[in-house]
């Protein structure tokens, strides 16, 4: 199970209960929404979208300006929100990607 924790000492981040619990990030920005499929997860931070391993390892941006990611049953396609201006027009744009 996947869960965004604040922590003792203001630490905030992406914990998975498994047993025990073990906090896979920490940074100053919170990390939200993780979405688990296979050997990847994927989770928000500060608007971005980004993708690690499930012991927290290779942590890498995939897309910016983003959220509410969500994965693919082999872990391999992902879908997320946008929101997008367009001619003044604030609009809420769901993209897959591989």
């Amino acid at each position: 199970m996947l869960n965004r924790t604040n922590t003792v000492g203001g630490a905030k981040g992406v914990t998975v209960i498994n047993g025990s619990e073990k906090q896979l990030t920490s940074t100053t920005d919170y990390d939200t929404q993780p979405s688990w499929k296979g050997n990847t997860i994927a989770f928000t931070r500060d608007n971005n979208i980004f993708t690690m391993k499930p012991d927290g390892s290779g942590q890498q941006q995939i897309v910016a300006n983003a959220s509410q990611p969500a994965l693919s049953e082999d872990g391999h396609m992902i879908a997320y929100v946008q929101e997008k201006t367009y001619m003044y027009q604030r609009q809420t744009v769901l993209t897959v990607s591989n």
